[in-house]
């Protein structure tokens, strides 16, 4: 229930333009500091994760590791999504704490790369 709710809140964070998807773009908004929470598909390649975790961590930006290319995918409007950068503060951290409750009170911090892998229904 909580996963669907997350995604569905990444489809809002999708149709406000706060939303950046694929790794090309990714990327480029890593580097461009405007990522402010990147999500990466649990069943991303070990070459995909190692390059958006390696960028994240030199740009202390969260990184998460949370439902499957299909699922990511559905609620952008596209078939797979390996990799998502949320753009917006506010929704990056509505977003992360959806994911990591704890994190709401203080409690977890993944800064520059931490990687939390989320795939389970809660």
């Amino acid at each position: 229930m909580i996963k669907e709710n997350v995604l569905k809140f990444i489809g809002l964070a999708k149709k406000a333009g706060k939303l950046r998807e694929g790794e090309r773009a990714c990327l480029d908004s890593i580097l461009k500091m405007k990522a402010k929470l990147v999500l990466l598909a649990t069943d991303a390649s070990e070459g995909t994760r190692t390059k958006f975790i390696r960028a994240c961590y030199d740009n202390e930006i969260p990184t998460v590791s949370y439902g499957t290319k299909e699922e990511i995918g559905r609620y952008v409007g596209k078939n797979q999504t390996t990799v998502i950068a949320v753009t917006d503060g506010s929704f990056a951290g509505r977003i992360n704490e959806m994911i990591n409750p704890a994190h709401e009170a203080g409690l977890t911090g993944n800064r520059g790369g931490a990687v939390n892998d989320k795939n389970q229904d809660i």
